[in-house]
């Protein structure tokens, strides 16, 4: 189930435009506040994944990696190919959009960040294909067992991005703050370019695993 390792990594990239959430509520909310986002997250992961899964064992018929399982691998991967293209030529209009859900960040409560966290990992159509690819892989495991870790391994490593503001929150205390507001504009400058090189690069790493079987 390490498989599921570098779909995490993928993640991370995908959703860097919800870093700046926690990076913002770390700086000028609460610490519960800051902390329940990345919960919510981890959660809407482990419940997005888990349904999927559910999905793929009741839909698939034939144990272990069937071809259904590469079929799916070559097609999500074309997908994830065809949305990086037209993420890396549409980056300069990313860069001015404004999602709705991106105001009143700094006067989010606990709950509502958790809500808003879980709707993000769980729903966004965006992080949902990489969420699809993950549960792939994890539905080509045969044992509960061997499912139970790649879900967890996918939830951890895919959680580490909008966890990561918090952490260095945690471990720095107020000398994390200059550091966070470099890091904000540096995403706000880069994300629409690294999304499109990490779906690209994702696509190709589920495509080939696909066509290989």
């Amino acid at each position: 189930m390490t498989a599921v390792a570098p779909v995490g990594l993928a993640l991370v990239l995908a959703a860097l435009p919800a870093v700046v959430v926690p990076v913002t509520l770390t700086v000028k909310s609460a610490p519960a506040t800051a902390r329940a986002f990345p919960i919510g997250w981890f959660v809407g992961l482990c419940v997005a994944v888990s349904l999927l899964v559910l999905l793929a064992d009741v839909v698939a018929i034939p144990e272990g990696d069937g071809p259904w399982i590469s079929s799916a691998r070559i097609g999500l991967g074309l997908l994830l190919v065809v949305l990086g293209v037209r993420r890396w030529f549409a980056r300069a209009q990313a860069e001015d959009d404004v999602p709705a859900w991106f105001t009143g960040i700094a006067d989010m409560r606990a709950g509502r960040a958790f809500g808003l966290a879980f709707l993000l990992a769980a729903a966004n159509p965006k992080n949902l294909v990489v969420v699809v690819v993950a549960a792939a892989e994890i539905a080509g495991a045969t044992l509960l067992r061997d499912q139970v870790a790649g879900l967890l391994l996918f939830a951890l490593v895919g959680s580490l991005g909008v966890a990561a503001p918090v952490l260095a929150a945690g471990v720095l205390g107020e000398r994390a703050t200059p550091a966070l507001a470099v890091v904000d504009a540096w995403l706000t400058r880069h994300v629409s370019a690294l999304v499109a090189i990490a779906l690209v690069a994702l696509g190709l790493y589920v495509g080939i695993g696909g066509v290989r079987g």
